[in-house]
């Protein structure tokens, strides 16, 4: 029979432990006193840009159609891919036309970025390699993100924390449903990156640095596509707002180039040359959709085209009720003779108010989503790069299915704390206070004007920008969140 162990004994063994691991609290202290040096914070960084890098080349998107709007002007059919189909399997390796024209003929910056890595690739590469222009475009994001870590409240943060931060960032940017749009030449790509540029830049302590990040990030995401023409001017009235609460001397400098960049972002949306099918799309797959039968017959719809209803520019109808059950049209749609004008595509809303309430409520529940698609969600837009499996990218669209289960439920109730914590929150600085404004303000204004911009058509890769600027904003809160319990856990502590 086993005889237990008794009090001597057991305290004898512990002892004995004592004596061999006297050296354990010793080293967990230096340990911890090196994880805290800027060093260390640098080897980490670096060792999560490479595994997210790694993660990252294995997802991308299928061409639905929309790059030769962004390189159309400089590149042929690519040769990695043969035949190419724009909704199979992507492709990486793109030629040089022999006579490139105007970067400028669409004036989206995203066009302009394209081209202007393309005069560094022609240096070290006989073709255009989307994996090196990738490659490129994160580490500009990965470099944001460790900027913003070591700013990010500079004074009061502890390098500790700065740990969780440039990985909740990072993060941010390397969901799937974000950095994919790196693997392609969608005018997302250049949004995505403009947004790290303006990251880095609101956290910036020197002046004229600070101008010079916001400037471009502004630039090259609010000219990268029509949706986002306005965000300068959103920025501004944002800066204007928190600064005058916090009586705080507002920067000349940055109100008049942020100024001339609003002024240049207009250009995309003037001089746009899918105006016509968007107009067409924001009524006949969008706010007609909704109409009451008689509010349809009080409408103005042109005769003949009362069948258009529900029918895209390429001939695909929703069925019923919803937004997402498509098929093919039986029989072609006549379009009206005369051009669609802004007036035409805001004359629904002006009769009824409500209209783009019922529009938002009856499609966001299929289109709010981070798992873009294309007409249907049996069309995914998500592609693995080598056109066969995902492997560890796997990690990555893992990331995204929590986030969309987490994130994207209660997005309303995080725009609703964002814009609470820009005003209220004591605790954070007033460029945290200016960037949580403008991205809680991002996001439902990119719904409105993509239901005005193109009804429903593509509408959930349309919210990708919405999504990003709600990653984002999710950081901030869940940062201000662990702060107040922190600070609350060291008042509990001073009291006793």
């Amino acid at each position: 029979m086993k005889q237990s162990v008794g009090v001597p004994e057991a305290a004898a063994g512990l002892n004995d432990f004592a004596t061999r691991w006297h050296w354990l609290p010793q080293r967990l202290i230096l340990l911890r006193a090196a994880l805290r040096t800027r060093p260390a914070f640098l080897i980490f960084c670096s060792l999560v840009g490479i595994l997210l890098l790694d993660f990252s080349n294995k997802v991308a998107m299928m061409n639905q159609g929309d790059y030769p709007r962004t390189i159309g002007f400089m590149l042929g059919a690519p040769i990695d891919v043969v035949p190419y189909f724009g909704p199979g399997r992507p492709a990486f390796l793109w030629p040089y036309l022999p006579h490139s024209t105007n970067p400028f003929l669409e004036n989206n910056s995203a066009s302009v970025y394209f081209w202007l890595m393309s005069k560094l690739e022609r240096l070290i590469e006989l073709n255009f390699d989307l994996y090196l222009l990738a490659f490129f475009s994160k580490a500009v994001i990965l470099i944001c993100c460790l900027r913003a870590a070591l700013s990010y409240d500079s004074r009061r943060l502890s390098m500790a924390a700065r740990y969780l931060i440039f990985a909740l960032f990072a993060l941010a940017f390397f969901y799937s449903h974000n950095i994919a749009f790196l693997n392609s030449f969608y005018p997302e790509h250049a949004f995505v990156v403009g947004a790290a540029i303006i990251l880095a830049g609101i956290l910036e302590s020197r002046r004229i640095l600070r101008v010079a990040l916001l400037s471009t990030g502004l630039l090259l995401s609010a000219a990268s596509k029509p949706q986002f023409f306005y965000l300068p001017l959103l920025f501004l009235i944002c800066f204007v707002a928190v600064s005058l609460l916090k009586r705080k001397r507002l920067d000349s400098v940055l109100l008049c180039t942020i100024t001339v960049v609003q002024g240049v972002s207009l250009l995309p949306m003037l001089n746009a040359t899918t105006k016509q099918v968007n107009y067409y799309h924001s009524l006949y797959f969008g706010s007609y959709k909704v109409l009451r039968p008689n509010e349809l017959q009080s409408a103005g719809i042109p005769e003949g085209t009362l069948y258009c209803v529900g029918i895209d520019w390429w001939g695909w109808k929703m069925k019923g009720k919803g937004s997402i059950d498509i098929m093919a049209a039986p029989r072609p749609c006549p379009l009206p003779k005369d051009p669609f004008t802004l007036g035409e595509v805001l004359k629904p809303y002006l009769k009824n108010p409500f209209l783009l309430i019922r529009l938002a409520r009856w499609s966001l529940p299929d289109h709010f989503t981070v798992h873009y698609f294309q007409l249907s969600p049996n069309s995914s837009y998500f592609r693995p790069s080598n056109g066969t499996a995902y492997r560890n990218g796997s990690i990555l669209i893992a990331a995204s299915n929590a986030r969309e289960a987490v994130i994207t439920r209660f997005w309303g109730l995080i725009v609703l704390v964002g814009i609470l914590l820009a005003f209220l929150a004591r605790s954070q600085t007033l460029e945290v206070r200016i960037f949580t404004l403008f991205l809680s303000l991002a996001v439902p204004t990119q719904i409105v004007i993509c239901l005005l911009g193109e009804g429903v058509r593509d509408l959930s890769k349309h919210l990708a920008g919405a999504q990003l600027c709600l990653d984002l904003l999710s950081v901030i809160c869940f940062v201000q969140v662990l702060n107040y319990l922190f600070r609350g856990l060291a008042r509990a502590r001073q009291s006793v």
